[in-house]
């Protein structure tokens, strides 16, 4: 007589592969949600940068670019925003937010007028506090400037700033609001290139918030 009869069942290789899959399942799994969590946090950090447009620097499409690494700042109750060059120091005098190159041979300010005919009287307020004399005028020009073609009235001047030869750029923009952008800069005409470059584009570089 034979023996007892054998319990049936999958064979071992069988089993063996079928743990081998689920292994590789349970694998791909892991790196696809690694992979999604990733993506998600390099979007976060995008939505953060656009939270706050007057703290985020510019981007350069040269080495040579004067104005890389400058950071917008906001001229108060307005939706415009003025490039300050990257090492330009930063402060308040008067009604006047501020900044000046590191070598001290330029100069950028800004603040509000109520309405254009006040911008002639600005302009004078602004060479009391910041010490600029014996100002040859300029015609007046009307611009467009910076990436949102502001509308704004510029009126150049040749004057003695800090008892130096400079030259000075006052502008008045129009940004469809109650307050008027007023924006002013001098720079020596003994400062180096960049410096000179710099002072300009805090002008035309200027953009809504």
């Amino acid at each position: 007589m034979g023996g007892p009869p054998k319990k049936g069942g999958p064979p071992l290789a069988l089993m063996v592969g079928a743990g081998v899959g689920c292994l590789v399942f349970v694998i791909i799994i892991v790196v696809i949600a690694v992979a999604l969590r990733t993506t998600g946090d390099s979007d976060d950090d995008d939505a953060d940068d656009s939270r706050s447009p007057s703290t985020k620097p510019t981007r350069s499409s040269s080495g040579d670019d004067v104005m890389k690494g400058a950071v917008y700042k906001r001229v108060p109750s307005t939706t415009v925003e003025v490039p300050v060059p990257a090492g330009w120091v930063v402060a308040k005098r008067s009604l006047y937010s501020f900044a000046f190159s590191p070598d001290k041979k330029a100069m950028l300010a800004f603040t509000t007028v109520s309405s254009r005919g006040e911008f002639a009287g600005r302009t004078q307020h602004a060479w009391r506090v910041f010490k600029m004399r014996n100002c040859t005028k300029a015609p007046k020009k009307s611009l467009k400037i910076g990436p949102d073609k502001l509308p704004a009235l510029i009126v150049d001047y040749e004057c003695q700033f800090n008892g130096v030869p400079s030259h000075v750029s006052t502008v008045l923009v129009n940004a469809g609001r109650r307050a008027f952008p007023f924006v002013i800069y001098a720079v020596h005409k003994s400062a180096d290139a960049r410096t000179l470059k710099q002072a300009k584009q805090t002008i035309l570089s200027m953009r809504k918030r």
